[in-house]
């Protein structure tokens, strides 16, 4: 029989000084001549170049993706963090405009009344805390360590703000 001539040639492709991946060829009827390596070499190269491209296309896209999340996530966080507050200044107006008149309230809804204000003011002075510390966070101005803590309590203090939303609001 006929014997297959087999001629195979490798070539590395380097990044600096270190070889990221090597380009084999081969089944060529005759021997490789220099212009034959020159011309593989450049492919490879030209070859790492597009996926190194490509992986930073990609890498791009992937934070952009991230980007657009976080500020959907903090879009919201604003919008929610504004929601609340409005409804803490509500319930203050109303309420001082409540006690303007306290010749058409009796002691008992007026102590209620400035029960309910400083109760307000309190949450919405933690509220504003609250989001200043996290902007600390956010911004590294603040080291973040978190602790343990009597989840009951947390509970109770968010009951106690829902219900004086909700007495607000007539629910």
């Amino acid at each position: 029989g006929h014997a297959e001539v087999v001629r195979e040639m490798v070539v590395p492709v380097f990044e600096g000084d270190s070889i990221v991946a090597v380009l084999g060829v081969g089944n060529k009827e005759t021997d490789y001549v220099p212009m034959d390596i020159e011309i593989v070499s450049q492919m490879a190269n030209m070859a790492w170049d597009i996926i190194c491209r490509k992986k930073a296309v990609d890498a791009l896209k992937m934070s952009e993706l991230k980007l657009r999340e976080s500020n959907t996530t903090k879009d919201k966080f604003f919008s929610i963090i504004s929601h609340d507050l409005k409804n803490g200044f509500v319930a203050i107006t109303s309420g001082t405009e409540l006690l303007n008149e306290p010749e058409e309230l009796t002691i008992d809804e007026i102590r209620e009344y400035s029960n309910h204000l400083s109760n307000v003011v309190k949450n919405q002075n933690k509220l504003l805390e609250n989001l200043l510390e996290w902007s600390r966070v956010q911004t590294n101005r603040m080291a973040f360590h978190p602790e343990n803590f009597a989840l009951a309590d947390l509970v109770d203090s968010l009951v106690m703000l829902l219900t004086d939303q909700a007495d607000t609001k007539n629910i």
